[in-house]
């Protein structure tokens, strides 16, 4: 009689003979992956960056649980044995389901919830709602998300994430998730749009009135997963077999390795899931349904993207707003408005407060009138400054073509001067280039430093910078003058009719030395160079189009640093580049304005995609 040959054990390479959960492994850590399935507790983060099994011996990384059970979900252990039974699987989450309706439909948030309380790994407490209290369509959109998020954390795989992971797995998937939900809700009410449980619009009533949304991108949002709904006729079993699909979902970059392992496990598992629910209820049309049913996906997708548009446009075009003048004229007296009128002509930086921009706060107006600075960006608080100056759109167009083809002289025929001084780059002054020499080649490396330190001079000729302090001026050219790089860099490649980004001279953006690194993958790579361009090619994009997105793109203040004025500020200059692009939208698609304002906004969106890839590549090139 031949006995079993012992092997290592997959976990912790003890030898053994045995085979547990589809791997080999030894009677410890096949029974203590079952116990960790079935616990109830969330699981301690690893306090050795989740590195136990890279660089300790067994003895030590076996006291790590979280890392001990992500190593058994590495070696294949979390198989779909434990969930062959389809009806117990569809029952639990029939019965999670149930408890986050019933939560959504009476339930409400006490007056001492906090939102940083969400994202923890405990429940949300919550109370009864009184019958007197109506919700409005905010109060139910909050519900809708909160309970998602509620229902997400019941979930059996989440108690084995990190804290960090946790927190960027509820934030990616609860709002795709809601979207499918409140389309179940709907469609099972045999209702032909999206609305909320009392028959309450999805959209307040304020934004139908607004002109700068399109009718049509409304009842978009509203419909088109229901109509998909109900081309199909999806039973509640397979609703919620494809909610399970849609919120496992490991293709979010913020997940560790590991939490992208764990997720896609279960996703696969619901996966295998759904196709043998498709196969028992189909027979031989099961592979059919199954395809047809994944391609809700798709659908669920085009509607998050639709909801993306809707909130540009509704935050550039509040409903106190008008597109073309987003700020009225303040009550002023004839002295603080004839300040305000030089300050905005003076071509001279305001002096900086002698007072931390506190003397608004603090003094009287005989005092603090004395204070230019402080002085006028309380005009701007108050909303002294509109779009009048502005209006003459063929003029601001003119300037700018003027501005950047000067940028773009400077990048291909001048170079750094020998005495440049990397300090004076943040300061109000333009640096002065010397004239490039003909026999002069420019590597991937000079280039980019050429684009970098041309955008930022680029950016400085800009009236509203004269106005920034000094310390919001380096924070400010800092957080936003790549983005700018990246969308000037691709439209010349685009007017060059390529389908990559380049430098002038055809040069790949990245260095030869790169391709040679096999840390980097080619599509990656790929990624970078085209994305952007396959944005900027499938709408076609013109050189006006371009000029005034570019200002949108660098009048971006999310930057935590900056002052309070400094924010306020920028945010009112992108408010009215954001009004004068709807205009010339508006002027040149007629009715169709709205929505090419919206898809030109996208691009914004993939510029700060692109931005995030290369820092990625970055931090790969300085590990490597």
């Amino acid at each position: 009689m031949s006995s079993t040959p012992s092997k290592e054990c997959a976990v912790c390479g003890r030898l053994t003979s045995l085979f547990n959960y589809g791997a080999y492994s030894c009677s410890a850590c096949g029974t203590f992956f079952r116990r960790s399935l079935t616990t109830l507790k969330f699981f301690e983060d690893c306090e050795n960056d989740e590195c136990c099994f890279q660089d300790f011996q067994r003895a030590i990384h076996a006291d790590c649980k979280f890392c001990r059970f992500h190593k058994c979900v590495d070696v294949g252990m979390l198989s779909i044995s434990r969930f062959t039974n389809l009806s117990k699987l569809v029952n639990g989450l029939k019965l999670l389901d149930s408890k986050r309706e019933f939560m959504y439909l009476n339930l409400m948030v006490p007056t001492t919830f906090r939102e940083e309380d969400l994202l923890k790994q405990p429940s949300v407490e919550m109370v009864v709602k009184p019958r007197s209290v109506v919700f409005n369509c905010h109060d139910w959109g909050f519900m809708n998300q909160l309970t998602i998020i509620e229902y997400l954390k019941k979930l059996d795989f989440t108690k084995f994430l990190s804290s960090q992971d946790l927190k960027s797995f509820l934030k990616s998937v609860h709002f795709t998730h809601a979207i499918l939900t409140s389309a179940w809700r709907s469609y099972s009410l045999k209702q032909e749009f999206m609305s909320f449980p009392d028959g309450l619009d999805i959209f307040p009533e304020c934004v139908k009135d607004q002109s700068c949304i399109s009718f049509n991108l409304l009842n978009k949002i509203r419909c088109l997963v229901i109509n998909r709904f109900k081309e199909l006729k999806i039973t509640q079993e397979e609703y919620l077999l494809l909610g399970a699909i849609v919120f496992s979902n490991p293709a979010f970059p913020e997940l560790s390795d590991t939490g992208r392992k764990l997720v896609g496990s279960y996703q696969n598992i619901y996966n295998t899931s759904l196709f043998q629910y498709c196969s028992t209820a189909y027979q031989q049309h099961g592979h059919t349904r199954f395809h047809e049913l994944l391609s809700v996906f798709n659908v669920v997708s085009k509607t998050y993207e639709d909801i993306k548009k809707y909130l540009i446009l509704f935050q550039y075009f509040q409903p106190d707003a008008q597109p073309n003048q987003i700020y009225s004229e303040a009550i002023s007296c004839s002295a603080c408005s004839s300040f305000f009128r030089r300050s905005l002509s003076s071509k001279t930086p305001l002096r900086p407060c002698q007072n931390s921009e506190l003397c608004f706060k603090q003094y009287n107006r005989a005092v603090y009138a004395e204070c230019k600075f402080c002085r006028f960006h309380k005009c701007v608080q108050v909303g002294m400054l509109n779009t009048q100056k502005y209006t003459n759109l063929p003029k601001l167009l003119l300037e700018l073509s003027h501005l950047d083809e000067e940028r773009k002289n400077i990048t291909v025929n001048m170079t750094i001067p020998e005495c440049f001084n990397l300090s004076s780059i943040f300061n109000y002054t333009p640096i002065k280039f010397s004239k490039k020499s003909p026999n002069l080649n420019f590597s991937a490396n000079d280039w980019g430093c050429m684009h970098q330190l041309t955008s930022m001079e680029f950016i400085k000729t800009f009236q509203f910078i004269k106005f920034l302090s000094m310390q919001d001026l380096k924070i400010f050219l800092k957080s936003t003058h790549f983005n700018h790089v990246l969308f000037s860099t691709a439209m010349a490649s685009f007017s060059c009719k390529q389908d990559f980004i380049s430098f002038p001279d055809g040069t790949d953006v990245f260095p030869e030395s790169i391709a040679n690194v096999t840390c980097y993958n080619p599509h990656f790579l790929n990624r970078i160079r085209c994305k952007l361009m396959a944005k900027i090619i499938e709408l076609d994009i013109t050189t006006n189009e371009y000029l005034l997105l570019s200002a949108i793109i660098f009048c971006n203040s999310v930057s935590t640093d900056l002052s309070e004025n400094g924010r306020t500020l920028i945010n009112s200059y992108q408010k009215v580049y954001g009004s004068l692009l709807f205009q010339y939208c508006e002027q040149t698609n007629q009715r169709n304005g709205p929505l090419r304002f919206s898809e030109l906004l996208s691009v914004c969106h993939a510029v700060a995609k692109t931005h995030e890839d290369i820092k990625k590549f970055f931090l790969l090139f300085q590990m490597y």
